[in-house]
């Protein structure tokens, strides 16, 4: 059974700065290039797009942030808390982007990220996202994670 069965979320809505707190924290436990409390909230202010997915209890369970560039969209984090993992949240988060980017006429989605990130990478793949390029060494090493490159991934919309 399910650690998180669909009646238990809220609908992904919109998110803004009152969820700044609870998304700088989950950002802070599962990211190790994880951002500054006054980055999230200057990165909303300035008109990066954010959606968050909450439990019926009002935990943080996923998030997405992002930033419009014209017709192209920057996924800058997806994150999926640990409970939540492995049961299609992220899938629906990039559902969602997608449809909503194509309704508003974006023609790319593009993002980096960890080239060890498997998980990640196969969930991208099954959405029609392509590796357009590497970064060596781009990530320092943080915590348990060492230094490491980064895939380069777009979407054609």
């Amino acid at each position: 059974m399910s650690a998180c069965p669909a009646d238990a979320l809220q609908p992904i809505r919109p998110g803004n700065l009152g969820d700044i707190t609870d998304v700088h924290a989950l950002n802070e436990r599962l990211l190790p290039e994880a951002w500054s409390l006054k980055a999230l909230a200057d990165a909303v202010e300035m008109g990066s797009e954010l959606y968050v997915w909450r439990t019926a209890a009002g935990m943080l369970a996923a998030y997405y942030l992002g930033q419009d560039i014209a017709d192209e969209t920057h996924l800058l984090q997806l994150v999926v808390d640990r409970p939540f993992q492995r049961q299609g949240l992220a899938l629906a988060l990039c559902r969602k982007l997608i449809d909503d980017k194509r309704q508003n006429g974006v023609q790319r989605i593009f993002l980096e990220m960890r080239e060890g990130n498997h998980a990640a990478l196969g969930l991208y793949e099954r959405l029609g996202f392509d590796i357009a390029g590497r970064r060596a060494a781009y990530y320092a090493a943080q915590h348990e994670h060492p230094r490491e490159g980064a895939l380069l991934l777009t979407l054609r919309l």
